[in-house]
């Protein structure tokens, strides 16, 4: 189990304090969140190409680990 990493692309990360509906997901889940929603425990974007990553909800900061790679989103996010 030791040195497994994941594969794959990551844009952001969310953990709410609550359960999230499916409908509460798909409505949400293009828009750029503010940090401060209620609910709303952590809020990763990864927006910045370096090595560290900001938790606009907490406050935390974290590092990456092995050889994470950026790359742009092709998906359009905005705030309505």
């Amino acid at each position: 189990m030791a040195n497994r990493y994941f594969e794959g692309q990551i844009d952001e990360v969310r953990i709410w304090t609550i359960a999230r509906t499916e409908q509460e997901v798909r409505e949400n889940m293009h828009l750029t969140l503010v940090g401060s929603e209620s609910d709303l425990a952590a809020y990763f974007q990864f927006n910045d190409n370096n090595n560290s990553v900001y938790d606009w909800a907490g406050g935390n900061i974290g590092t990456f680990e092995g050889d994470a790679n950026f790359t742009e989103s092709s998906i359009n996010c905005g705030r309505e």
